[in-house]
């Protein structure tokens, strides 16, 4: 099933990365720009894919991301995989 392997590949990739928790992840330009670091984007992921599952998202439930273009657009894709669901 897809949502079980986007989830070993996002933690995967986490586990490999944790040494590197501060280093740089990538910026956005709002009205300033913003660098973000792999702690702030695997805290908003998690924060994210619990609500998505207390409000009732399932294993392979579909979800599509009506949004900028932005790093928040980002972390709610990693927080759909994380949560089981395929974006």
């Amino acid at each position: 099933m897809c949502s079980s392997n986007c989830r070993q590949l996002w933690s995967l990739y986490v586990r490999r990365h944790t040494f590197r928790y501060e280093s740089f992840f990538f910026f956005t330009y709002t009205a300033t720009a913003r660098i973000y670091t792999w702690r702030e984007i695997l805290d908003q992921t998690r924060r994210m894919a619990a609500h998505l599952r207390a409000t009732g998202l399932q294993p392979g439930d579909r979800v599509a991301i009506l949004a900028k273009n932005t790093a928040h657009w980002l972390i709610a894709d990693f927080a759909i995989w994380m949560a089981g669901g395929v974006s």
